[in-house]
């Protein structure tokens, strides 16, 4: 019995500490409401939030513009491809000198970031990650 009890201990020892370094119960059955937080690009957490608080104010059928407030091409083009798998049945362009088309003329514009002191349309939702106009008629 002497023999069995120091790995017993051991064990023991081992268990509590796995125990203590498991989640709270409470994160464990709530599902992660930001899917970017624990990966390995956390930077995608505001985008994700801003795309998700204004999917239920974009209708289907919808154009939507996508801007960002730092005007680099390159992130405005990788937040619009963000935004079109987020919001489907919506037809999600990067609002890029390069990529316009005269023709197209959006009815909603999401800004990522601070907001723009000149945009050309009406505020209709503003939240810490960003902004979502309406364009003036």
């Amino acid at each position: 019995m002497r023999r069995a009890a120091l790995p017993l201990a051991g064990a023991a020892l081992l268990v509590a500490a796995a125990a203590y370094r498991l989640p709270h119960t409470r994160q464990i059955l709530e599902p992660e409401r930001n899917p970017f937080r624990r990966s390995l690009s956390p930077f995608d957490g505001p985008a994700f939030a801003l795309i998700d608080r204004v999917a239920a104010d974009v209708p289907r059928g919808a154009k939507v513009a996508i801007d960002t407030s730092s005007r680099v091409d390159q992130e405005t083009v990788y937040f619009a491809m963000v935004a079109s798998g987020m919001l489907p049945g919506r037809d999600v362009r990067a609002h890029v000198p390069w990529l316009e088309e005269k023709s197209w003329k959006p009815d909603y514009w999401i800004v990522f970031g601070s907001r723009p002191p000149d945009a050309p349309a009406v505020p209709v939702l503003q939240t810490p990650e960003g902004t979502l106009w309406r364009p003036k008629e």
